[in-house]
């Protein structure tokens, strides 16, 4: 089964991520799941407590 990736570029003062770019990634089974994830971090932010917010959210396709 393919594998989309929802992505988040966050301030850096709010998390670094693994390479200190601030870019945080997860997997989901379908496009429409990885969006929802984006949707949920641009209207509530990191964690759901409305207190940090991403620069930018996107959608990844799978690699084939």
């Amino acid at each position: 089964m393919s594998e989309w990736q929802s992505n988040a570029q966050w301030p850096l003062e709010v998390f670094k991520g693994m390479y200190g770019d601030g870019i945080s990634t997860d997997k989901h089974q379908s496009e429409e799941a990885a969006q929802n994830v984006c949707d949920a971090l641009e209207i509530d932010g990191f964690g759901g407590q409305g207190e940090y917010f991403p620069i930018k959210t996107w959608v990844s396709p799978p690699h084939i």
